[in-house]
């Protein structure tokens, strides 16, 4: 059994058309997937975005009840010492210790967190 020439060629021509079709069914599915891959990756960059805005409020927020604690804390020391505003002089109140309790709340103030 011999393979003519004209038999050599019809089979190069359907192997050729065979890899037209499937070159076009490759870059049918890269132009299919291509808007996928885009529209995936603007997902996940707006939710790494998200995570990160969210990340930075709780290290906001954490940050801040730190730096406030001391500053209560000596708020209320000052408040439990001059628990008598409301007595009058003979009775040891506020009345008496007027400018003791007005510097307190100054120091308070000015002194950094």
């Amino acid at each position: 059994m011999t393979i003519t020439g004209r038999e050599i060629v019809e089979r190069l021509i359907r192997v050729e058309e065979g890899q037209k079709r499937l070159e076009q069914r490759i870059q049918d599915v890269e132009t299919q997937s291509e808007p996928r891959i885009t529209e995936l990756r603007e997902f996940l960059l707006w939710g790494v975005t998200f995570a990160r805005i969210f990340a930075l409020v709780g290290v906001v927020i954490w940050d801040r009840r730190t730096a406030l604690a001391p500053a209560v804390q000596r708020v209320e020391m000052a408040l439990r010492e001059h628990a008598g505003i409301g007595r009058g002089a003979e009775e040891g109140g506020m009345a008496m210790k007027g400018a003791t309790y007005w510097e307190a709340l100054q120091e308070v103030r000015e002194s950094p967190c």
